[in-house]
């Protein structure tokens, strides 16, 4: 018997990262020359800094928690670190 996928309990859906999963695929596909330093590692960095410099201990994906508060979602906050990083 097939599973059922889950519907998240919260009404209000997080911000998507989309775009940053995009773009990473797109730099995966570039040639060597293009995706120095690997996109993987550019995300780490970013992750890594911005929990550094805003006084994080954790930052976990808005898909693997059942429910947040939407104030705590910093989606935009670090695609906007992860653009400049280039």
């Amino acid at each position: 018997m097939p599973r059922r996928a889950r519907r998240p309990i919260s009404k209000t859906k997080p911000a998507s990262t989309s775009r940053i999963q995009k773009q990473l695929q797109q730099e995966e596909q570039a040639g060597p020359a293009e995706r120095a330093p690997a996109p993987l590692n550019r995300l780490q960095k970013v992750l890594t800094d911005y929990a550094s410099k805003n006084g994080y201990s954790v930052i976990m994906e808005a898909r693997s928690v059942p429910y947040f508060d939407a104030k705590l979602d910093m989606t935009k906050a670090i695609q906007q670190e992860f653009d400049r990083s280039k």
